[in-house]
């Protein structure tokens, strides 16, 4: 429920910055700099209404639930350090 009142602020913060409305001819660029912002909160609230019917609680991350599983995956060996048993003392280090 947090996370949809969230939402319900930044769309009508959004809409409020013209992210709705066509910006005019020669607007300048605070005009268009207010728009783009409201642009963004317009799309960050949208996900966040959508996260927040899903149950999501955090509004850094709306759609936290789609996000991927961290899965480790080991990289291949490409060489082997291994030296050959009869040459093995000829190397050794000693400190």
């Amino acid at each position: 429920p947090v996370l949809v009142l969230w939402a319900v602020l930044f769309i009508v913060t959004g809409v409020f910055l013209g992210a709705t409305q066509e910006l005019p001819e020669g607007a300048g660029g605070w005009r268009m700099l207010w728009k783009g912002l409201g642009l963004v909160l317009l799309f960050w609230g949208v996900l966040s209404l959508i996260g927040g019917v899903m149950g999501n609680r955090d509004v850094l991350q709306p759609l936290s639930q789609f996000a991927a599983v961290e899965q480790t995956v080991e990289s291949p060996v490409l060489f082997d350090y291994r030296l050959p048993v009869g040459i093995s003392n000829q190397y050794r280090l000693t400190g």
